[in-house]
């Protein structure tokens, strides 16, 4: 096992002695920054590659319950710069120089997978499109549960809208980080291949009776939820909210304003449940497991439905664990 440990170490070192002079001056463009792939990709980019020319980070501005709003800035300095994936580089450096590094290398920008271009302003659209070489999209959603609204916005129409972006950029490469769980309920080898559009792991096994069409799924995806939320809403279950509480409450005195919170609270824990529950139906009825795993491949066939002559890398890892050297051994956020 050690020397098994010692010879990927070496390979490792190797591969990235060829890696850096092509990552020299290039600027990039990491989603999903402040999550555990991101500032783990962010550590290796500045411990081995010092001389890239800068990274901008897709962060969302995030709100306390106080009401308090936390920027794209501070989450930059409070999740990433102070997060103990650079305490090997900060002990390497000193804590000025470690500062000054990262002042000049990392750059936050407001923006959101889920929203058009972005979510970006123009005027940073403008110069990201101009300066970003190498775009890195680390951001989805990896609960296996997740409500079938949340999973299709993050994995399936997000990567459409980096690659969007990416296409946008002057001379952009894409690396889109996915699942090797996209495989599904298939068992045994299963070569790497391009992703094929319209086609489900059902398909590959043989259920040939299954239809699928990529633009079609989403499109009937988005109108159950709205099928969902326009139930939720309904009188009769509104009613059905109220009288559950009245049994919970059990004559207690609530106010109007605290009432109406644990409606509201009821009404999106049944949502919740709708959209999960189909998320999971609809995914092994295609052949995968769930919603996580039937979007994340919905995601790599958008990704391959319109890319274009985008250069496209889709790395799919099993478990993203403990690292083996760098920026520790074992290091785990």
């Amino acid at each position: 096992m050690i020397s098994l440990d010692f010879n990927l170490f070496m390979d490792c070192h190797i591969t990235m002695r060829r890696i850096v002079p092509f990552l020299n001056r290039k600027v990039f463009y990491i989603t999903g920054a402040t999550g555990f792939l991101a500032k783990g990709v962010v550590a290796k980019l500045l411990s081995h590659a010092p001389d890239i020319e800068r990274i901008y980070l897709m962060i969302r501005p995030r709100s306390r319950t106080s009401g308090k709003v936390i920027t794209p800035e501070e989450r930059l300095v409070s999740e990433i710069i102070q997060a103990n994936a650079f305490g090997a580089l900060r002990k390497k450096m000193g804590d000025d120089q470690f500062e000054a590094l990262m002042r000049d290398k990392l750059v936050a920008v407001p923006s959101d997978l889920t929203k058009e271009r972005l979510g970006i302003e123009d005027e940073m659209y403008a110069q990201l499109t101009r300066d970003v070489d190498i775009v890195i999209n680390c951001a989805a959603t990896v609960v296996f549960d997740e409500p079938l609204d949340m999973a299709l916005a993050q994995n399936t129409l997000g990567p459409m809208r980096v690659v969007e972006f990416a296409k946008a950029c002057q001379n952009a490469i894409l690396v889109h980080t996915s699942t090797a769980y996209v495989s599904g309920q298939r068992t045994g080898k299963i070569d790497e291949e391009t992703p094929v559009v319209n086609r489900t792991v059902a398909q590959a096994l043989g259920q040939e009776s299954v239809e699928f069409d990529l633009d079609k799924e989403i499109e009937t995806i988005r109108a159950y939820c709205e099928e969902v939320e326009t139930r939720s809403l309904a009188s009769d279950r509104i009613t059905g909210f109220h009288r559950f509480l009245d049994k919970q409450d059990r004559g207690k005195r609530v106010t109007d304003h605290r009432r109406s919170h644990q409606v509201e609270a009821l009404r999106q824990r049944w949502k919740r449940e709708q959209l999960v529950a189909r998320g999971l139906e609809r995914g092994r009825e295609l052949g995968w497991h769930d919603s996580y795993t039937m979007t994340k491949a919905m995601g790599e066939q958008m990704i391959v439905k319109t890319r274009g002559d985008l250069p496209v890398v889709i790395v799919r890892p099993s478990v993203i664990e403990s690292s083996l050297a760098d920026p520790e051994p074992g290091w785990l956020d």
